[in-house]
């Protein structure tokens, strides 16, 4: 059975690509079994020219100007990591062994150690409930980044030595173009720009071998051997297998930025890739792509929203390095795309869309939430004191500033404080103590829509910075397949939903058959703002209105042809850790954390569902019901209370869902 779904995937993918793109298939399966030589014919001129770098691909601060909470922190986290202790994608613990199996998911205790070609491998179907991220994140290289910045700005030469030591076997371990490390263009580029940073810093501290004597001289040259093992096959498969047509997405600016911070560095990496030019057009054509006018990333994911912007902050670093100078509708896109996050993310970690956690170097403070600290960045440099050291050489020397406070959103109506990001669909209301987050937006970026979820109309909502209406998030990508199918569902969401219209069919990991319809705002007045979304047997609408500390959402469901089924379905999500308790027959009490949120349902609800699960979820169910179950982190999964309520369309009646701040919380 699972064959047959891999080939049924494949068959349904390849009806996705247009004559190009399967050109561009065949082509990339060519290199994968004849490339070899070719490498090899190069490799053996780029060794005689050495691997001496030119230039530094990002800038570096003095390590006198590190904070003491920085220099302190980072010490400590140093000697966890050496002893094992490492989070993957930041929050998740671990325990790795010295030096780590880096063909392991440790999250499930699996090792899936081959040395197999990577062509031949599946990495969307692995065993015991194992997930391909994690194998990956291991050999991401973060801990190893954090090593080096630990050696760089305290001197640290056990963790200098613990760097260059994991590499050494990494590189043993992994031979080119095999097994699991291997299969993922997008890796090999993230690999690159790490082994850049990590580079510059352990050459900063060794002086780059010229003047280092002893154990800084043995670094220096255990390092230049790495460089001269590693960069080549990386450069040549970030290159020849880069990602393309409905598989581009953020991968695309990975590879390319892998590339131009390696190539930067040096030079001589262009006859594994391509001249530094070529690199630089194809990223400004890919950035101007993937984000929206409006700063938005086309993808429909909030996380990679950030992990993209990253990619091309590293890129445009580099370029600047190099003397290569970026267009302006490139800065301006950029600038936009860090105002869309500032605007849009709110702690807690309900984002829309897919959303792994990742992101691409460790400039945060060890255990920090990493999209909390850019956001904090993006708005005020001086509160995020490690990423400010780390990036603010880069700011000083862009001529035009750091611009990250350009917000592209338009106010909606006059009075009113919704402000709309047009073209990414994504409506947001900041208003005593509300946020609101609305998504008014297409399913995602290219025909298979790969990260893309069905939460047309879904509304978020926090009440005093806390998420109390949440997104259900990710879960993982290929660990619990029918997990991550619930969560990008209709059901997981709370738009209303009618119970006979077919939904977009998603096909499996990153595809989906068709789109939905985009919705359209129909109504903006100070008082209230109204959306619909047409489906093929109706529409459904919605309306947000908020007034002091009440806030009403109003959805109606009408078919297009008399006689159908007009019933519908809202379904809303509070996180885990909260309670929801029935105060009558439509009222209830959510109470999570201090904060407490009254809802009361009107008269016309035929019916309501309340729910409050208080059991853990199973690490990967083969049964059960998934009602409840959301994922505020990458590979986190928890139950939170719910309560849907049903309406039948065609009656002319008000269905109103009203949310009351406590007015002790206003006290």
């Amino acid at each position: 059975m699972a064959s047959l779904e891999k080939w049924l995937w494949r068959w349904h993918r390849v009806q996705a690509m247009n004559g190009p793109e399967i050109f561009g298939h065949l082509r990339r399966h060519w290199w994968q079994m004849t490339g070899r030589h070719t490498f090899q014919t190069r490799l053996d001129a780029a060794s005689k020219a050495g691997w001496e770098a030119s230039r530094l691909s990002i800038p570096l601060p003095h390590p006198a100007e590190a904070p003491e909470k920085l220099k302190s922190e980072i010490r400590s986290e140093a000697r966890r990591l050496e002893s094992g202790k490492w989070r993957a994608f930041g929050h998740l613990p671990i325990q790795v062994d010295d030096p780590p199996r880096w063909q392991s998911d440790y999250f499930v205790g699996v090792d899936l150690q081959t040395d197999k070609p990577a062509r031949r491998l599946n990495h969307r179907a692995l065993p015991q409930g194992a997930d391909i991220k994690l194998v990956w994140e291991l050999s991401r290289w973060s801990p190893l980044v954090t090593l080096a910045q630990a050696a760089f700005i305290n001197e640290d030469l056990k963790a200098a030595r613990t760097c260059v030591r994991w590499l050494a076997d990494w590189d043993l371990r992994n031979p080119a173009f095999s097994g699991w490390n291997w299969t993922s263009a997008l890796e090999a580029g993230i690999r690159l720009i790490q082994f850049v940073v990590i580079d510059q810093l352990l050459s900063a501290l060794c002086c780059d071998g010229d003047q280092g004597t002893g154990e800084k001289r043995e670094l220096a040259l255990d390092l230049g051997r790495l460089r001269g093992s590693l960069l080549p096959r990386h450069a040549w498969m970030a290159w020849r297998l880069r990602s393309f047509g409905t598989s581009a997405n953020n991968h695309l600016l990975g590879e390319l930025a892998g590339l131009i911070l390696a190539v930067v560095r040096w030079p001589v990496l262009a006859g594994f890739s391509a001249p530094l030019e070529q690199l630089h057009r194809l990223w400004e054509v890919e950035v101007l792509r993937q984000f929206a006018p409006d700063g938005g990333n086309r993808e429909q994911a909030l996380n990679y929203q950030l992990f993209a912007w990253e990619f091309c902050w590293l890129t445009q670093q580099a370029l600047s390095r190099a003397g290569v100078a970026v267009s302006d509708s490139v800065v301006q896109r950029l600038q936009g795309a860090a105002g869309f996050f500032a605007a849009v993310w709110k702690p807690g970690g309900w984002d829309y869309g897919d959303s792994d956690s990742a992101w691409v170097v460790p400039f945060c403070l060890p255990g920090a939430d990493a999209a909390e600290s850019w956001c904090q960045w993006f708005r005020c440099p001086e509160e995020s004191p490690a990423i400010n050291y780390w990036c603010h050489p880069a700011v000083a020397s862009t001529p035009k500033g750091l611009g990250f406070a350009t917000n592209a959103s338009k106010p909606l109506c006059a009075g009113s404080g919704w402000r709309l990001f047009a073209d990414s669909g994504i409506a947001y209301l900041e208003t005593g103590p509300w946020f609101l987050r609305w998504d008014l937006s297409p399913l995602g970026y290219l025909r298979t829509a790969s990260h893309g979820h069905l939460d047309a109309l879904h509304l978020s909502i926090w009440v005093e910075g806390r998420p109390l209406v949440i997104d259900p998030g990710t879960g993982a990508y290929y660990g619990d397949p029918r997990l991550r199918a619930h969560l990008a569902s209709w059901e997981a969401h709370n738009g209303p939903l009618p119970f006979v219209s077919p939904p977009p069919r998603r096909l499996g990991p990153f595809l989906w058959a068709d789109h939905h319809a985009v919705p359209r705002l129909v109504e903006a007045t100070p008082e209230l703002l109204m959306a619909e979304l047409h489906h093929p047997q109706g529409v459904a609408r919605r309306s947000v209105r908020v007034a002091g500390n009440r806030v009403e959402v109003t959805d109606s469901y009408a078919v297009k042809t008399s006689g159908e089924n007009s019933d519908f379905r809202v379904g809303w999500q509070f996180p885990p850790g909260s309670s929801l308790e029935q105060t009558s027959e439509r009222a209830y009490r959510l109470q999570s954390g201090g904060c407490e949120l009254l809802i009361e349902a009107s008269a016309a609800w035929s019916q309501s569902s309340a729910a409050n699960p208080s059991r853990l979820f199973p690490g990967h169910p083969a049964a059960g019901d998934l009602r409840g179950v959301c994922s505020s982190r990458f590979r986190e999964a928890r139950f939170g209370p719910t309560l849907e309520l049903f309406g039948e369309g065609e009656k002319p009646c008000v269905f109103e869902t009203s949310f009351l701040v406590s007015p002790a919380l206003l006290a």
